[in-house]
């Protein structure tokens, strides 16, 4: 579960990173954040884990929740604290790549 969530973070840290080079206001599309997050919610059933992902913009402002089948209440709280801290903590420690992500 934490090399699928590691993947996540980095692709929505990617994805911010990639933004900020280009335009300084960036908006991930809505299209893009629905495919990355079924994307992680089904590599993590397939590993067996039972998630919620959460997708933030580089404020760290929700932009999209997906609650997996069968996944508890309480995921949504810790998908929402991870990726708000890489989002707004990832570029302090540099942790914009795969495998750098914060301990989950």
């Amino acid at each position: 579960m934490k090399r699928l969530l590691t993947l996540c973070f980095a692709l929505m840290i990617l994805a911010s990173a990639q933004a900020r080079a280009a335009h300084e206001n960036y908006h991930l599309p809505l299209d893009l954040a629905v495919e990355a997050g079924m994307a992680a919610i089904k590599a993590c059933e397939l590993e067996g884990y039972k998630v919620t992902v959460t997708i933030v913009d580089v404020a760290g402002y929700k932009k999209l929740q997906l609650k997996g089948d069968g996944s508890t209440i309480h995921t949504k709280d810790s998908s929402y604290g991870k990726a708000y801290t890489m989002a707004t903590m990832g570029p302090v420690f540099k942790s914009t790549a795969p495998g750098n992500s914060l301990p989950c």
